[in-house]
């Protein structure tokens, strides 16, 4: 179902494109440095910081535009960038746009210490209505995702909710995809589990909501993803939480992105390749400052972050300057 859905949405693509854009607009170079975009909407820290975001974002879409960019489905740039889809079939500056851990200000707008901050959602609409002349396939973002409701429940309670997963994944405008099963979040102190926490490997049986995984020695959230090196480990924060986060919108999220960032070659080198016919993931990516290009490694793709790589136009100038697109 989700290869056939992401292979209709390519071709769709293609067809519209060749139609709506002149061919000069075409041809992204295959020796190119793309830029992916990583935004937060933390709203549990308070509105400031959220509300930063989220004007960043609207800025930062009207800078693209005016530069010429086109914001494109980051599946399509992790295809690229395997090899799967040439640049002929992309505009010839492009860059994705993704957020992080699933905060409801993805979707819903806020109000939150007397200050209203508007939606990763809206931001994208409302961009999207004020250039009717883009390609029907952009602005795109892609949503990493906590999948656990508990963890999600005490990492930050009531602002991480899953009701919108669905409508996001259906909007045009948004995908959602996998952000681990607990973010092995340091505010989950013990074994919290959730009932039908087991499931046989090579068999997607059952939902793997575990709470805190049971790393170096303890139950503890340490904010360190990099102590997933196991299977077992990798297996629960990365099959486990796409069993659950797949319930909830009809199709396997098959990108994954590392929380905090961290990631060790065992996710990379052996989980990752070694286990695909059980994860499904086609593409994974960090907070590394890197560029996507075809000689990425596609289980550790770069992505820079808004507020520590970049914090206004002229910064999101240089990362494009410097990507030599």
């Amino acid at each position: 179902m989700n290869v056939i859905r992401r292979f209709a949405l390519i071709v769709m693509s293609i067809l519209a494109a060749l139609v709506l854009i002149p061919p000069t607009a075409f041809a992204l170079n295959n020796s190119a440095k793309v830029p992916i975009l990583l935004y937060h909407s933390w709203v549990r820290s308070g509105c400031t910081q959220a509300t930063n975001q989220s004007i960043g974002l609207e800025a930062d879409l009207e800078l693209l535009y005016q530069q010429g960019y086109t914001v494109v489905p980051v599946y399509w740039l992790a295809k690229w960038a395997v090899g799967d889809l040439d640049g002929s079939y992309l505009p010839d500056k492009v860059v994705g746009i993704t957020f992080d851990d699933g905060e409801n200000g993805d979707w819903y707008d806020t109000f939150s210490n007397g200050c209203y901050t508007k939606s990763f959602y809206n931001v994208l609409k409302d961009f999207k209505n004020l250039h009717p002349n883009l390609p029907w396939y952009s602005p795109h973002a892609a949503s990493f995702v906590i999948a656990s409701p508990v963890a999600r429940d005490i990492i930050s309670p009531g602002t991480m909710t899953d009701e919108w997963w669905n409508a996001a994944q259906q909007s045009g405008l948004m995908e959602i995809y996998n952000h681990s099963t607990d973010h092995d979040h340091n505010a989950i102190q013990g074994p919290i589990l959730e009932p039908n926490t087991h499931f046989s490997k090579g068999q997607r049986t059952g939902v793997f909501l575990a709470v805190g995984g049971y790393k170096n020695g303890n139950w503890n959230g340490a904010a360190d993803f990099s102590r997933t090196s196991t299977y077992e480990t990798a297996d629960a924060e990365v099959r486990g939480a796409a069993n659950y986060i797949s319930s909830k919108i009809g199709v396997w999220p098959d990108l994954f992105a590392y929380p905090y960032g961290g990631y060790t070659s065992y996710l990379v080198y052996t989980y990752f390749p070694n286990f695909w016919s059980e994860h499904q993931t086609y593409a994974a990516f960090s907070t590394d400052p890197l560029y996507v290009t075809r000689s990425s490694n596609r289980f550790a793709l770069g992505r820079f972050v808004r507020g520590r790589d970049w914090s206004d136009g002229a910064g999101l100038q240089q990362i494009l300057v410097n990507s030599g697109q």
